[in-house]
């Protein structure tokens, strides 16, 4: 808190926080009629454990964030006037990457997802503190956020052993006719590693914002208020 007068003051506020952990897993509730395949490929997992603390996964999971954000607030109050001023941005990142099968079978090679938000506001406003049975208080708001997400659900070296197990083989012997039938599709084996669902996005959000209000002292205990707000 800075002030320069008896009428003006500013404030700065910042704040930062970080989680960087080796998180998080599941434990197997039921032993059903997959964990027979998923034996037979090779592969293990903690059975009938639902209040396990081990997991067999292939890779440790991991899950950092970080917030952090910085506002400046100020205040002039030269009489009967006060005008106030706000403005901030915030950003927020995380990256998961997670073991999804949870089990030593590799058929779930990575679960990544970032996300990454930057946010901006700014707000104006001026209230009176009249003697009389008039006042006002009119203002702005502006805000503006970005968004940028992207994922990678994608296949281990243990992924078409599965799906062929659980289709009798058809998820690879189909492949032939698939590609006959379907124009385009990417070359490589069905299943293979770097193969799955990739996803990137790029969101953005604007919004400005007038507002007002004015109160008139019809009686001593009778006030009548008027508000408005546009927001575009």
């Amino acid at each position: 808190l800075y002030e320069l007068s008896d009428y003006l003051r500013f404030r700065l506020i910042a704040d930062f926080d970080e989680i960087d952990e080796v998180c998080c897993g599941a434990t197997n509730v039921v032993d059903g009629p997959l964990g027979g395949v998923i034996r037979a490929l090779g592969g293990e997992f903690v059975a009938d454990a639902p209040l396990s603390l081990q997991s067999t996964v292939n890779y440790l999971p991991s899950n950092e964030v970080e917030n952090s954000g910085i506002s400046l607030q100020g205040n002039w109050t030269p009489g009967s006037i006060a005008v106030t001023g706000i403005g901030a941005y915030r950003n927020n990142e995380l990256s998961v990457n997670q073991d999804s099968d949870f089990t030593s079978l590799n058929s779930i090679g990575v679960n990544i997802n970032e996300v990454e938000v930057d946010t901006f506001t700014a707000e104006l406003r001026a209230n009176s503190n009249f003697d009389g049975r008039f006042n006002f208080l009119v203002g702005g708001f502006f805000f503006h956020e970005e968004i940028d997400q992207s994922s990678n659900f994608g296949n281990g070296e243990g992924f078409a052993l599965y799906a062929n197990a659980l289709t009798g083989g058809l998820y690879s012997g189909l492949e032939p006719l698939l590609r006959a039938l379907v124009p385009g599709i990417p070359d490589g084996p069905f299943g293979g590693i770097g193969q799955g669902r990739m996803l990137d996005y790029e969101y953005e959000n604007t919004a400005l914002s007038i507002f007002g209000e004015v109160e008139i002292g019809l009686a001593d205990r009778l006030t009548l208020t008027l508000g408005a707000n546009y927001t575009d």
